[in-house]
């Protein structure tokens, strides 16, 4: 993605949305994941409007924040604070939950470091954090070293049960994950995650 280009944002923001609307039409909706894509949908048409107006923004998640510096530049969105707020916790709360999951998980394989099913929830985790945008926070170096983390994490895991029922398992919630990545930062995960070298 090109981020001096306000199109590449409105594309971006135009996949949360389909993504959101998409996971809406399931049986049983995941309205947290849905709530995270609007979130983001928002984020990215709000950064887009920052690029075009040419202003500079830190990278940020907050709506809140960002909705004002549009306003600063002269454009009025008519957003209800409190709804940004909401949308802006689902970000927040998505990035949290990989970040415990890694702890607890790492916690758990400090005392069983054979603990297969610790490693794929750390893999998971991992992959969460580098599909929802977390990656251009911290810098395509960090963003790198999270991908090869979970690589080496679901290789150890399928190295203590390469199992075709572990794996599938594995896999189905991977794919549930895999949805979200629209640039395919993933692919080598899965690879990993499958027990293919």
């Amino acid at each position: 993605m090109k981020e001096d280009d306000p199109l590449s944002w409105v594309q971006k923001a135009e996949e949360d949305w389909v993504t959101a609307n998409l996971l809406l039409r399931r049986k049983r909706p995941f309205t947290g994941i849905v709530c995270f894509h609007i979130q983001q949908c928002a984020e990215k048409y709000l950064k887009a409007i920052l690029v075009f107006k040419s202003f500079a923004f830190p990278k940020i998640h907050d709506l809140t924040a960002l909705n004002k510096m549009c306003e600063e530049n002269g454009v009025f969105i008519g957003m209800d604070e409190d709804v940004l707020d909401v949308l802006s916790s689902y970000a927040a709360a998505a990035h949290q939950s990989f970040m415990r999951a890694i702890a607890q998980a790492d916690e758990l394989l400090a005392k069983t470091p054979e603990y297969y099913e610790a490693l794929d929830a750390k893999g998971l985790a991992l992959s969460g954090l580098l599909i929802g945008d977390w990656g251009l926070e911290i810098g395509v170096q960090r963003r790198d070293e999270l991908r090869d983390t979970a690589i080496e994490t679901f290789k150890k895991a399928r190295k203590i049960a390469p199992h075709a029922g572990v794996v599938k398992s594995v896999l189905r919630l991977f794919d549930e994950l895999a949805k979200c990545d629209k640039e395919g930062v993933l692919k080598e995960v899965r690879q990993a995650a499958e027990g293919k070298e």
